[in-house]
C-alpha cells in the first residue's frame, strides 16, 4: 500500500500514522498541496553488490524505505519481515533465484507488485515470470530514469491495494 501524507498547512514536524505505527516525519513543503512526504517500502534483491547499490540509490532518491536481500532466500524472508509495497528482483541469483521468488509468493498468495530487473529479454523468459506474477520489468543495464519510471508507475497503479 502506497503510503503518504498530504501537507496543506504543516511546515515541521507532524505525526504519521501507518497502520497502527506511529512516526514523527519533517513537512519541508508547505502550503502548496503536493505532497511533502511521501514513502513506500520496497525490498531489492540481486546478488551483485553493484547491481544492488545502484538500484538502491535511485529508490532512495525517490524517498522510499529499503530492505536489501543478497539472494533470492534472504530476499524472502525480507519480504516476510517487512512486507513491502513493491519488490525489485533479479533473475539469475544463488540458493533461490528469480523466479523461485516469484513461485513462492505466488503460492502464499502474497500479491506484491515485482518487478523483474534482468539481462534476459528473451520473450519466453517475460512470459514464465509474467505467469508467476510479475508486474513489470527493467533490463540489464540499469538505467535509472527507467527505474524511477517503472517504480512511480507500479505505486501509482497499485496504490490503495
Amino acid at each position: 500500500m502506497h503510503r503518504y501524507m498530504d501537507v496543506t498547512d504543516v511546515f515541521g514536524w507532524a505525526i504519521l500514522s501507518l497502520h497502527g505505527y506511529s512516526m514523527w516525519v519533517f513537512c519541508i513543503n508547505p502550503k502548496n498541496n503536493k505532497k511533502a512526504y511521501e514513502m513506500a517500502r520496497f525490498v531489492v534483491i540481486d546478488d551483485s553488490s553493484f547491481q544492488r547499490r545502484v538500484v538502491c540509490k535511485v529508490v532512495k532518491s525517490e524517498g522510499h524505505i529499503l530492505h536489501e536481500g543478497q539472494n533470492g532466500l534472504e530476499g524472502l524472508y525480507r519480504i516476510a519481515t517487512y512486507w513491502p509495497d513493491c519488490v525489485l528482483v533479479d533473475l539469475v541469483m544463488p540458493k533461490v533465484d528469480g523466479f523461485g521468488v516469484l513461485e513462492a509468493m505466488q503460492k502464499n498468495n502474497i500479491k506484491i507488485p515485482v518487478v523483474v530487473i534482468t539481462a534476459d529479454v528473451q520473450d519466453t523468459t517475460k512470459q514464465q515470470c509474467r505467469e508467476l506474477g510479475a508486474y513489470a520489468f527493467i533490463n540489464k543495464p540499469i538505467n535509472e530514469t527507467e527505474v524511477v519510471d517503472t517504480i512511480r508507475k507500479v505505486l501509482a497503479e497499485t496504490a490503495g491495494n
